[in-house]
This record gives structure tokens, C-alpha cells and sequence, in this order.
């Protein structure tokens, strides 16, 4: 998923749209990551199952439980 796609995905859980302000990069900046689970797939069995969507509207209600215990 493209970094993008999951502010977009957590606006519609959040029901507003984010403002997303772009700034020039700073030393240290990765420009491309990639996610590689075949070590954890080897050796765990670990395989991710959850659709980024399902797991952005989980991460989101998560938070709120947790914003509305305080």
C-alpha cells in the first residue's frame, strides 16, 4: 500500500479529509521501503492476512477506544 492510500484510508475511517503538506527531505530520508515477510513466513509460518483497509479501520477504532479512556 502506498503511503497515499492509507492517509486516505484513515480520512474515510476518521470521516474527514486529511491534509497532507509535503516538505523537501531531510538527511536520512528512506525515498523507498519495502515491506519483505518471506524470512517471517519461513521461519514463524507468519503470513499477514488482513486486508490494509481492515487494518486501518482497526488501528483507527483503536485509537478512539483508547483517546475516549482518558
Amino acid at each position: 500500500i502506498e503511503l497515499l492510500e492509507a492517509v486516505d484510508l484513515i480520512g474515510i475511517e476518521c470521516g474527514r479529509e486529511l491534509k497532507v503538506n509535503f516538505l523537501p527531505s531531510r538527511t536520512g530520508d528512506q525515498r523507498h521501503t519495502r515491506a519483505d515477510c518471506s524470512l517471517a513466513l519461513d521461519r514463524l509460518g507468519y503470513c499477514a492476512v488482513v486486508d490494509p483497509s481492515e487494518g486501518i479501520a482497526k488501528q483507527v477504532e483503536w485509537h478512539k477506544r483508547r483517546r475516549h479512556r482518558r
